[in-house]
Protein backbone atom coordinates (compact mmCIF):
# COMPACT_ATOMS: atom_id res chain seq x y z
CA UNK A 1 0.00 0.00 0.00
CA UNK A 2 1.68 3.44 -0.73
CA UNK A 3 2.29 5.81 1.77
CA UNK A 4 1.46 9.52 1.64
CA UNK A 5 4.66 11.44 1.39
CA UNK A 6 4.32 15.72 1.35
CA UNK A 7 7.70 16.81 -0.78
CA UNK A 8 8.71 20.41 -1.17
CA UNK A 9 11.35 20.21 -4.17
CA UNK A 10 14.10 23.18 -4.84
CA UNK A 11 14.93 22.42 -7.64
CA UNK A 12 15.15 24.81 -11.16
CA UNK A 13 15.72 21.06 -13.21
CA UNK A 14 12.32 19.73 -14.02
CA UNK A 15 13.98 16.73 -15.46
CA UNK A 16 16.06 16.53 -11.95
CA UNK A 17 13.09 16.36 -10.06
CA UNK A 18 10.78 14.02 -12.29
CA UNK A 19 13.91 11.78 -11.77
CA UNK A 20 13.34 11.98 -7.98
CA UNK A 21 9.87 11.89 -7.91
CA UNK A 22 10.05 8.17 -10.04
CA UNK A 23 12.70 7.20 -7.09
CA UNK A 24 9.83 7.92 -3.90
CA UNK A 25 7.39 5.81 -6.17
CA UNK A 26 9.69 3.14 -7.33
CA UNK A 27 9.84 2.99 -2.90
CA UNK A 28 6.32 2.66 -2.46
CA UNK A 29 5.36 6.28 -1.67
CA UNK A 30 3.01 8.38 -2.87
CA UNK A 31 4.10 11.72 -2.94
CA UNK A 32 2.48 15.31 -2.94
CA UNK A 33 4.83 17.26 -4.43
CA UNK A 34 5.50 21.47 -5.21
CA UNK A 35 8.65 22.48 -7.00
CA UNK A 36 10.29 26.13 -6.19
CA UNK A 37 13.36 27.77 -7.76
CA UNK A 38 13.76 31.53 -5.25
CA UNK A 39 13.44 31.78 -2.23
CA UNK A 40 10.26 33.68 -2.68
CA UNK A 41 8.20 30.47 -4.14
CA UNK A 42 9.61 28.22 -1.19
CA UNK A 43 8.28 31.21 1.54
CA UNK A 44 5.47 30.84 0.48
CA UNK A 45 5.23 26.71 0.28
CA UNK A 46 6.28 26.91 3.69
CA UNK A 47 3.36 28.85 4.74
CA UNK A 48 0.64 27.60 2.54
CA UNK A 49 1.48 23.87 2.88
CA UNK A 50 2.52 21.14 5.65
CA UNK A 51 5.53 18.93 4.47
CA UNK A 52 6.93 16.11 5.35
CA UNK A 53 10.49 16.38 4.11
CA UNK A 54 12.67 18.64 1.71
CA UNK A 55 15.17 17.94 -1.11
CA UNK A 56 16.67 20.67 -2.45
CA UNK A 57 19.78 21.11 -5.07
CA UNK A 58 22.90 22.61 -3.76
CA UNK A 59 23.20 25.34 -6.46
CA UNK A 60 20.58 27.00 -8.42
CA UNK A 61 20.51 30.32 -10.80
CA UNK A 62 18.43 32.20 -8.08
CA UNK A 63 18.47 30.19 -4.96
CA UNK A 64 20.73 27.72 -3.19
CA UNK A 65 20.48 24.82 -0.70
CA UNK A 66 22.15 26.72 2.36
CA UNK A 67 19.95 29.78 1.99
CA UNK A 68 16.79 26.95 1.71
CA UNK A 69 17.72 25.71 5.44
CA UNK A 70 18.15 29.08 6.76
CA UNK A 71 14.89 30.39 5.21
CA UNK A 72 13.07 26.89 7.04
CA UNK A 73 14.91 27.07 10.39
CA UNK A 74 14.05 30.83 10.59
CA UNK A 75 10.50 29.86 9.78
CA UNK A 76 10.85 27.93 13.25
CA UNK A 77 10.40 24.55 11.01
CA UNK A 78 12.37 21.26 11.97
CA UNK A 79 11.95 19.04 8.78
CA UNK A 80 14.71 16.48 6.83
CA UNK A 81 16.48 18.47 4.63
CA UNK A 82 18.48 16.07 2.21
CA UNK A 83 20.47 17.84 -0.53
CA UNK A 84 20.38 16.36 -3.89
CA UNK A 85 23.28 17.64 -6.39
CA UNK A 86 25.34 16.37 -9.08
CA UNK A 87 28.06 18.74 -8.68
CA UNK A 88 28.87 19.19 -4.54
CA UNK A 89 32.15 18.39 -3.36
CA UNK A 90 32.69 16.32 -0.41
CA UNK A 91 33.82 19.16 1.47
CA UNK A 92 30.95 21.18 0.76
CA UNK A 93 28.39 18.84 1.39
CA UNK A 94 30.53 18.50 5.02
CA UNK A 95 30.34 21.98 5.58
CA UNK A 96 25.96 21.64 4.52
CA UNK A 97 25.64 19.56 6.90
CA UNK A 98 27.17 20.69 9.34
CA UNK A 99 24.95 24.18 8.63
CA UNK A 100 22.36 22.02 9.22
CA UNK A 101 21.42 19.99 6.09
CA UNK A 102 21.14 16.12 7.55
CA UNK A 103 22.11 14.58 4.43
CA UNK A 104 23.34 14.29 0.49
CA UNK A 105 22.73 12.41 -2.22
CA UNK A 106 24.72 12.87 -5.20
CA UNK A 107 22.12 12.81 -8.36
CA UNK A 108 24.19 10.20 -10.23
CA UNK A 109 23.31 8.11 -7.15
CA UNK A 110 19.82 8.36 -6.66
CA UNK A 111 19.57 4.63 -5.03
CA UNK A 112 20.52 6.46 -1.79
CA UNK A 113 17.66 8.46 -1.63
CA UNK A 114 14.92 6.08 -0.13
CA UNK A 115 17.01 4.94 2.61
CA UNK A 116 18.07 8.93 3.31
CA UNK A 117 14.80 10.11 3.00
CA UNK A 118 13.20 6.56 5.50
CA UNK A 119 16.42 7.20 8.17
CA UNK A 120 15.49 11.23 8.43
CA UNK A 121 12.06 10.46 8.90
CA UNK A 122 12.44 8.48 11.59
CA UNK A 123 14.68 10.82 13.74
CA UNK A 124 12.48 13.57 12.63
CA UNK A 125 9.97 11.78 14.17
CA UNK A 126 12.33 11.13 17.38
CA UNK A 127 13.35 14.79 16.85
CA UNK A 128 9.30 15.89 17.47
CA UNK A 129 8.85 12.96 20.66
CA UNK A 130 11.64 14.32 22.53
CA UNK A 131 10.29 18.51 22.07
CA UNK A 132 6.71 17.53 23.22
CA UNK A 133 8.38 15.02 26.25
CA UNK A 134 10.38 18.16 27.01
CA UNK A 135 7.40 20.88 27.16
CA UNK A 136 5.44 18.33 28.69
CA UNK A 137 8.54 18.31 31.46
CA UNK A 138 8.69 21.89 31.87
CA UNK A 139 4.90 22.36 31.97
CA UNK A 140 4.68 19.91 34.93
CA UNK A 141 7.63 21.50 36.58
CA UNK A 142 5.66 24.46 35.86
CA UNK A 143 2.90 23.57 37.54
CA UNK A 144 4.27 22.24 40.51
CA UNK A 145 5.70 25.25 41.33
CA UNK A 146 2.77 27.34 41.01
CA UNK A 147 0.65 24.88 43.11
CA UNK A 148 3.11 25.25 45.82
CA UNK A 149 3.76 28.66 45.88
CA UNK A 150 0.17 29.12 46.73
CA UNK A 151 -0.49 26.57 48.91
CA UNK A 152 -0.61 28.41 52.54
CA UNK A 153 0.97 26.02 54.54
CA UNK A 154 4.81 24.92 55.89
CA UNK A 155 6.42 22.32 53.75
CA UNK A 156 9.55 20.74 54.06
CA UNK A 157 11.27 17.58 52.74
CA UNK A 158 13.27 15.30 55.64
CA UNK A 159 15.18 12.46 54.92
CA UNK A 160 15.29 8.95 56.52
CA UNK A 161 17.15 10.20 59.14
CA UNK A 162 15.30 13.40 59.66
CA UNK A 163 17.78 15.68 58.18
CA UNK A 164 15.79 18.68 56.81
CA UNK A 165 16.75 18.65 52.84
CA UNK A 166 14.23 21.68 51.85
CA UNK A 167 12.01 23.65 53.79
CA UNK A 168 9.63 26.46 52.92
CA UNK A 169 8.13 27.97 56.11
CA UNK A 170 4.31 29.69 56.41
CA UNK A 171 4.22 33.13 57.63
CA UNK A 172 2.81 32.26 61.30
CA UNK A 173 4.71 28.81 61.67
CA UNK A 174 6.62 28.55 64.83
CA UNK A 175 8.97 28.23 65.72
CA UNK A 176 10.12 31.44 63.51
CA UNK A 177 12.63 30.16 61.70
CA UNK A 178 13.94 30.73 58.20
CA UNK A 179 15.19 28.29 55.39
CA UNK A 180 18.78 28.72 56.13
CA UNK A 181 18.48 28.16 59.92
CA UNK A 182 17.20 24.43 59.28
CA UNK A 183 18.63 23.08 56.30
CA UNK A 184 21.06 20.15 57.16
CA UNK A 185 19.99 19.76 60.63
CA UNK A 186 17.73 17.35 62.16
CA UNK A 187 14.03 17.88 63.26
CA UNK A 188 14.98 16.71 66.63
CA UNK A 189 17.71 20.41 66.84
CA UNK A 190 14.33 22.61 65.37
CA UNK A 191 11.49 21.36 67.06
CA UNK A 192 10.42 20.00 70.19
CA UNK A 193 11.06 16.51 71.14
CA UNK A 194 7.20 14.91 71.23
CA UNK A 195 6.97 16.64 67.94
CA UNK A 196 10.23 15.69 66.16
CA UNK A 197 9.86 12.28 67.32
CA UNK A 198 6.38 12.33 65.83
CA UNK A 199 7.38 13.80 61.74
CA UNK A 200 10.47 10.82 62.04
CA UNK A 201 8.13 8.27 63.22
CA UNK A 202 5.58 8.68 60.37
CA UNK A 203 7.80 9.74 57.67
CA UNK A 204 9.66 6.65 58.25
CA UNK A 205 6.01 4.84 57.77
CA UNK A 206 5.12 7.10 54.93
CA UNK A 207 8.84 5.90 53.46
CA UNK A 208 8.34 2.39 54.19
CA UNK A 209 4.18 1.70 52.95
CA UNK A 210 3.77 4.74 50.43
CA UNK A 211 0.59 5.76 52.19
CA UNK A 212 -0.35 8.84 53.21
CA UNK A 213 0.46 9.75 57.30
CA UNK A 214 -1.76 12.56 59.20
CA UNK A 215 -1.16 13.31 62.60
CA UNK A 216 -2.36 16.36 64.68
CA UNK A 217 -0.04 18.11 67.51
CA UNK A 218 0.17 20.82 69.94
CA UNK A 219 2.80 23.34 71.37
CA UNK A 220 2.30 26.26 73.85
CA UNK A 221 2.38 29.64 72.50
CA UNK A 222 2.05 32.56 74.82
CA UNK A 223 -0.24 30.58 77.08
CA UNK A 224 -2.12 29.26 75.00
CA UNK A 225 -1.67 25.78 72.87
CA UNK A 226 -1.56 26.06 68.76
CA UNK A 227 -2.72 22.96 66.92
CA UNK A 228 -1.04 21.87 64.06
CA UNK A 229 -1.93 18.88 61.26
CA UNK A 230 0.73 17.23 59.35
CA UNK A 231 0.47 15.26 55.88
CA UNK A 232 3.23 13.25 55.30
CA UNK A 233 3.54 11.79 51.97
CA UNK A 234 6.25 9.70 50.11
CA UNK A 235 8.22 11.71 47.46
CA UNK A 236 8.34 9.36 44.87
CA UNK A 237 4.10 9.57 44.61
CA UNK A 238 4.54 13.28 44.20
CA UNK A 239 6.33 15.13 41.73
CA UNK A 240 9.29 16.36 43.70
CA UNK A 241 12.77 15.94 42.70
CA UNK A 242 13.94 14.53 46.02
CA UNK A 243 13.99 11.06 45.65
CA UNK A 244 13.90 8.57 48.65
CA UNK A 245 12.90 11.58 51.00
CA UNK A 246 9.13 12.51 53.03
CA UNK A 247 7.48 15.76 52.37
CA UNK A 248 5.66 16.99 55.20
CA UNK A 249 2.94 19.82 55.07
CA UNK A 250 2.37 21.65 58.04
CA UNK A 251 -1.33 23.19 58.74
CA UNK A 252 -2.45 25.91 61.35
CA UNK A 253 -5.36 24.62 62.65
CA UNK A 254 -5.89 26.39 65.66
CA UNK A 255 -8.83 28.12 64.24
CA UNK A 256 -10.85 25.31 62.96
CA UNK A 257 -10.49 23.67 66.28
CA UNK A 258 -11.42 26.46 68.26
CA UNK A 259 -14.41 26.64 65.91
CA UNK A 260 -15.14 22.96 66.09
CA UNK A 261 -15.28 23.57 69.65
CA UNK A 262 -17.65 26.07 69.95
CA UNK A 263 -19.96 24.69 67.00
CA UNK A 264 -19.32 21.21 69.59
CA UNK A 265 -20.82 23.46 72.63
CA UNK A 266 -23.58 25.07 70.66
CA UNK A 267 -24.85 21.87 68.50
CA UNK A 268 -25.02 20.35 72.33
CA UNK A 269 -27.18 22.99 73.50
CA UNK A 270 -29.68 23.15 70.17
CA UNK A 271 -29.98 19.19 70.33
CA UNK A 272 -30.78 19.51 74.09
CA UNK A 273 -33.46 21.82 73.25
CA UNK A 274 -34.57 20.22 69.97
CA UNK A 275 -35.07 17.53 72.37
CA UNK A 276 -37.15 18.98 75.23
CA UNK A 277 -39.61 20.88 72.17
CA UNK A 278 -40.12 17.96 69.78
CA UNK A 279 -40.39 15.16 72.38
CA UNK A 280 -44.29 16.03 72.05
CA UNK A 281 -44.18 16.03 68.29
CA UNK A 282 -42.37 12.85 67.71
CA UNK A 283 -45.91 11.31 66.37
CA UNK A 284 -46.86 14.44 64.88
CA UNK A 285 -43.48 14.38 62.50
CA UNK A 286 -43.69 10.64 61.74
CA UNK A 287 -47.27 11.18 60.52
CA UNK A 288 -46.34 14.37 57.99
CA UNK A 289 -42.75 12.48 56.58
CA UNK A 290 -44.61 9.40 55.98
CA UNK A 291 -47.75 11.36 54.14
CA UNK A 292 -44.86 13.73 52.52
CA UNK A 293 -42.86 10.62 51.54
CA UNK A 294 -46.07 8.78 50.48
CA UNK A 295 -46.70 12.03 48.41
CA UNK A 296 -43.21 12.07 46.59
CA UNK A 297 -43.42 8.51 45.68
CA UNK A 298 -46.80 8.74 43.90
CA UNK A 299 -45.45 11.72 41.95
CA UNK A 300 -42.57 10.81 41.72
CA UNK A 301 -43.85 7.55 40.15
CA UNK A 302 -46.47 9.55 37.85
CA UNK A 303 -43.90 11.53 36.64
CA UNK A 304 -41.91 8.61 35.59
CA UNK A 305 -45.12 6.68 33.56
CA UNK A 306 -45.86 9.85 31.82
CA UNK A 307 -42.25 10.04 30.82
CA UNK A 308 -42.65 6.42 29.69
CA UNK A 309 -45.23 7.05 28.00
CA UNK A 310 -44.19 9.90 25.99
CA UNK A 311 -40.65 8.41 25.28
CA UNK A 312 -42.41 5.65 24.08
CA UNK A 313 -45.05 7.30 21.63
CA UNK A 314 -41.92 9.06 20.18
CA UNK A 315 -39.94 5.87 19.78
CA UNK A 316 -43.44 4.68 17.96
CA UNK A 317 -43.41 7.18 16.27
CA UNK A 318 -40.37 7.26 15.13
CA UNK A 319 -40.31 3.86 14.14
CA UNK A 320 -42.80 4.21 12.10
CA UNK A 321 -41.31 6.71 9.63
CA UNK A 322 -37.91 5.50 10.25
CA UNK A 323 -39.69 1.98 8.41
CA UNK A 324 -41.52 3.73 5.90
CA UNK A 325 -38.19 5.98 4.62
CA UNK A 326 -35.48 2.96 4.92
CA UNK A 327 -37.46 -0.23 3.95
CA UNK A 328 -39.00 1.23 1.18
CA UNK A 329 -35.90 0.18 -1.52
CA UNK A 330 -35.43 -2.87 -0.29
CA UNK A 331 -39.18 -3.84 -0.36
CA UNK A 332 -39.54 -2.56 -4.06
CA UNK A 333 -36.55 -4.80 -4.78
CA UNK A 334 -38.15 -7.50 -3.40
CA UNK A 335 -41.61 -6.79 -5.03
CA UNK A 336 -40.16 -6.28 -7.85
CA UNK A 337 -38.08 -9.18 -8.54
CA UNK A 338 -40.64 -11.55 -7.22
CA UNK A 339 -42.94 -10.31 -9.69
CA UNK A 340 -40.74 -10.88 -12.35
CA UNK A 341 -40.37 -14.82 -11.34
CA UNK A 342 -43.70 -14.76 -11.00
CA UNK A 343 -45.17 -13.35 -14.01
CA UNK A 344 -42.06 -14.43 -16.32
CA UNK A 345 -40.38 -17.21 -15.04
CA UNK A 346 -40.61 -19.13 -18.34
CA UNK A 347 -38.68 -16.62 -20.36
CA UNK A 348 -36.17 -16.34 -18.07
CA UNK A 349 -32.79 -18.51 -17.72
CA UNK A 350 -31.83 -20.22 -14.90
CA UNK A 351 -29.13 -18.04 -14.55
CA UNK A 352 -31.22 -14.68 -14.78
CA UNK A 353 -33.53 -16.72 -11.91
CA UNK A 354 -30.92 -17.39 -9.45
CA UNK A 355 -29.39 -13.96 -10.10
CA UNK A 356 -32.99 -12.26 -9.20
CA UNK A 357 -33.14 -14.45 -6.24
CA UNK A 358 -29.88 -13.14 -4.96
CA UNK A 359 -31.00 -10.32 -5.01
CA UNK A 360 -34.71 -10.76 -3.38
CA UNK A 361 -32.36 -12.54 -0.77
CA UNK A 362 -29.92 -9.47 -0.34
CA UNK A 363 -32.66 -6.80 -0.10
CA UNK A 364 -34.19 -9.02 3.02
CA UNK A 365 -30.75 -9.02 4.58
CA UNK A 366 -30.41 -5.50 4.11
CA UNK A 367 -33.80 -4.91 5.54
CA UNK A 368 -32.38 -7.35 8.80
CA UNK A 369 -29.38 -4.67 8.86
CA UNK A 370 -31.62 -2.19 8.50
CA UNK A 371 -34.07 -3.21 11.43
CA UNK A 372 -31.44 -3.59 13.35
CA UNK A 373 -30.13 0.12 13.12
CA UNK A 374 -33.74 0.87 13.56
CA UNK A 375 -34.09 -0.45 17.24
CA UNK A 376 -30.37 1.28 17.77
CA UNK A 377 -32.27 4.75 16.51
CA UNK A 378 -35.26 3.79 18.92
CA UNK A 379 -32.27 4.05 21.74
CA UNK A 380 -31.24 7.03 20.76
CA UNK A 381 -28.23 4.90 20.28
CA UNK A 382 -27.03 6.82 16.73
CA UNK A 383 -23.54 7.75 18.72
CA UNK A 384 -22.69 3.32 18.96
CA UNK A 385 -22.27 2.11 14.98
CA UNK A 386 -20.26 -0.46 14.71
CA UNK A 387 -17.34 0.33 12.39
CA UNK A 388 -16.14 -3.36 10.42
CA UNK A 389 -14.24 -2.38 7.20
CA UNK A 390 -13.56 -4.65 4.52
CA UNK A 391 -12.45 -5.23 0.59
CA UNK A 392 -15.20 -4.26 -1.39
CA UNK A 393 -15.25 -3.61 -4.99
CA UNK A 394 -17.09 0.18 -5.19
CA UNK A 395 -17.98 -0.21 -9.19
CA UNK A 396 -20.34 -2.96 -8.61
CA UNK A 397 -21.87 -2.00 -5.19
CA UNK A 398 -22.41 1.39 -6.67
CA UNK A 399 -23.97 -0.10 -9.93
CA UNK A 400 -26.07 -2.20 -7.80
CA UNK A 401 -27.04 0.16 -4.90
CA UNK A 402 -28.21 2.44 -7.87
CA UNK A 403 -30.30 -0.49 -9.68
CA UNK A 404 -32.04 -1.12 -6.38
CA UNK A 405 -32.83 2.70 -5.57
CA UNK A 406 -33.92 3.67 -9.06
CA UNK A 407 -36.54 0.70 -9.02
CA UNK A 408 -38.25 3.26 -6.10
CA UNK A 409 -38.23 5.96 -7.94
CA UNK A 410 -40.86 8.31 -8.58
CA UNK A 411 -42.40 10.81 -11.02
CA UNK A 412 -39.70 9.68 -13.83
CA UNK A 413 -36.75 10.49 -11.85
CA UNK A 414 -33.61 8.42 -12.97
CA UNK A 415 -30.43 8.32 -11.57
CA UNK A 416 -27.40 9.02 -13.52
CA UNK A 417 -23.91 7.19 -12.39
CA UNK A 418 -20.42 8.26 -13.58
CA UNK A 419 -17.45 6.47 -12.50
CA UNK A 420 -14.46 9.33 -13.41
CA UNK A 421 -11.21 7.04 -13.87
CA UNK A 422 -10.12 3.54 -12.89
CA UNK A 423 -11.46 1.41 -10.28
CA UNK A 424 -8.69 0.12 -7.63
CA UNK A 425 -9.37 -1.38 -4.19
CA UNK A 426 -10.59 -0.14 -1.36
CA UNK A 427 -11.50 -0.81 1.89
CA UNK A 428 -14.78 -0.10 3.83
CA UNK A 429 -17.96 -0.84 5.72
CA UNK A 430 -20.52 -1.94 3.19
CA UNK A 431 -22.94 -1.52 6.00
CA UNK A 432 -22.30 2.12 6.65
CA UNK A 433 -21.62 2.87 3.26
CA UNK A 434 -25.05 2.03 2.16
CA UNK A 435 -26.38 3.81 5.16
CA UNK A 436 -24.25 6.83 3.48
CA UNK A 437 -24.96 6.47 -0.23
CA UNK A 438 -28.66 5.04 -0.04
CA UNK A 439 -29.86 8.09 2.22
CA UNK A 440 -28.46 10.58 -0.22
CA UNK A 441 -29.49 9.02 -3.32
CA UNK A 442 -33.03 8.03 -1.46
CA UNK A 443 -33.15 12.20 -0.28
CA UNK A 444 -31.55 13.11 -4.20
CA UNK A 445 -34.42 10.68 -5.50
CA UNK A 446 -37.46 12.53 -3.29
CA UNK A 447 -36.65 16.41 -3.51
CA UNK A 448 -36.19 16.50 -7.32
CA UNK A 449 -38.94 17.60 -9.46
CA UNK A 450 -40.36 15.18 -12.10
CA UNK A 451 -38.66 13.95 -14.94
CA UNK A 452 -35.14 14.96 -14.08
CA UNK A 453 -32.14 13.60 -13.55
CA UNK A 454 -29.80 12.68 -9.94
CA UNK A 455 -25.91 12.55 -11.24
CA UNK A 456 -24.08 10.40 -8.85
CA UNK A 457 -20.18 10.56 -9.61
CA UNK A 458 -17.01 8.08 -8.13
CA UNK A 459 -13.81 9.03 -8.27
CA UNK A 460 -10.54 8.22 -6.41
CA UNK A 461 -8.52 10.94 -5.88
CA UNK A 462 -5.33 11.65 -3.21
CA UNK A 463 -5.95 8.16 -1.56
CA UNK A 464 -9.57 8.58 -0.97
CA UNK A 465 -12.98 7.56 -2.59
CA UNK A 466 -14.77 10.89 -4.04
CA UNK A 467 -18.83 10.40 -4.11
CA UNK A 468 -20.98 13.58 -5.72
CA UNK A 469 -24.33 13.35 -5.43
CA UNK A 470 -26.01 15.90 -7.49
CA UNK A 471 -29.78 16.98 -7.69
CA UNK A 472 -32.11 19.09 -8.88
CA UNK A 473 -34.36 19.73 -6.21
CA UNK A 474 -35.73 22.00 -3.68
CA UNK A 475 -32.67 23.06 -2.36
CA UNK A 476 -31.47 23.58 1.02
CA UNK A 477 -31.27 27.01 2.68
CA UNK A 478 -28.22 28.51 4.98
CA UNK A 479 -29.74 28.24 7.83
CA UNK A 480 -30.98 24.70 7.38
CA UNK A 481 -26.98 23.63 6.35
CA UNK A 482 -26.10 24.76 9.82
CA UNK A 483 -28.35 22.37 11.38
CA UNK A 484 -28.43 19.88 8.80
CA UNK A 485 -26.91 16.43 10.43
CA UNK A 486 -28.85 17.00 13.64
CA UNK A 487 -30.87 14.11 14.67
CA UNK A 488 -34.55 14.46 13.88
CA UNK A 489 -33.98 17.84 12.58
CA UNK A 490 -35.74 19.02 9.00
CA UNK A 491 -35.42 21.74 6.86
CA UNK A 492 -38.19 24.34 6.63
CA UNK A 493 -39.11 24.23 3.45
CA UNK A 494 -39.21 20.32 3.91
CA UNK A 495 -41.79 19.66 6.21
CA UNK A 496 -44.33 18.41 3.74
CA UNK A 497 -42.50 15.72 2.78
CA UNK A 498 -41.92 11.97 4.76
CA UNK A 499 -39.06 11.65 6.26
CA UNK A 500 -37.77 11.07 9.96
CA UNK A 501 -34.91 13.54 10.03
CA UNK A 502 -32.36 10.63 10.94
CA UNK A 503 -31.01 10.20 7.51
CA UNK A 504 -28.22 12.47 7.42
CA UNK A 505 -27.47 12.28 11.12
CA UNK A 506 -26.46 8.44 10.82
CA UNK A 507 -24.65 9.81 7.24
CA UNK A 508 -22.75 12.27 9.10
CA UNK A 509 -21.56 9.17 12.13
CA UNK A 510 -21.02 6.94 9.28
CA UNK A 511 -19.00 9.02 7.16
CA UNK A 512 -17.00 10.46 11.14
CA UNK A 513 -16.27 6.34 11.79
CA UNK A 514 -14.83 6.03 8.31
CA UNK A 515 -12.64 9.41 8.95
CA UNK A 516 -14.09 11.14 5.96
CA UNK A 517 -15.68 14.49 4.71
CA UNK A 518 -18.94 15.49 4.26
CA UNK A 519 -19.86 18.80 2.49
CA UNK A 520 -23.02 20.17 1.51
CA UNK A 521 -23.55 23.30 -1.17
CA UNK A 522 -27.24 24.35 -1.93
CA UNK A 523 -29.34 27.26 -2.68
CA UNK A 524 -32.96 27.40 -2.32
CA UNK A 525 -34.27 26.32 -5.82
CA UNK A 526 -31.46 25.40 -7.61
CA UNK A 527 -30.71 21.87 -6.40
CA UNK A 528 -28.09 20.52 -3.48
CA UNK A 529 -24.58 18.81 -4.45
CA UNK A 530 -23.19 16.25 -1.61
CA UNK A 531 -19.67 15.46 -2.09
CA UNK A 532 -18.41 12.60 0.59
CA UNK A 533 -14.64 11.98 0.95
CA UNK A 534 -13.70 8.80 2.48
CA UNK A 535 -9.97 6.50 2.97
CA UNK A 536 -9.79 3.85 0.23
CA UNK A 537 -7.89 1.89 2.66
CA UNK A 538 -8.83 2.24 6.29
CA UNK A 539 -7.89 -0.18 8.93
CA UNK A 540 -10.63 -0.86 11.57
CA UNK A 541 -9.14 1.50 15.04
CA UNK A 542 -8.30 -0.99 17.77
Amino acid sequence: MSVSLRVLIVEDSENDAVLMLRELRRGGYQPFVERVETAQAMSAALEGQHWDIILADYSLPHFNALAALHLMRDKGLDLPFIIVSGRIGEEVAVAAMKAGAHDYVMKDKLARLLPAIERELREAAGRRERRQAEAALKNSEAKNRAILSAIPDTMFCISQDGTFLDFLPADDFQPMVSKCDVLGKNVREILPVEVASAITHYATQALSTGETQIFEYQIPLNNNLRDYEVRIVNTEDVEIETDGSALAIVRDISGRKRAEAALQHLNEQLETKVEERTAALTLVNEQLRYEITERQRLEAEIRLALAKEKELNLLKSRFVYMVTHEFRNPLTVVLGFTGLLENHSKQLTEKQQKKYFGRIKEAVRRMTDLLEDVLIVGRSDVDKLAFNPAPIDLDNFCCNLVEEIQMGAVNNTTISFIRQGESCEACMDEKLLRHILSNLLSNALKYSPPNSKVYFKLAEWDGEAVFHIQDQGIGITPEDQERLFEPFYRGQNASEMPGTGLGLAIVKRATDLHRGTILVTSEPGSGTTFTVKLPLNLKKPL
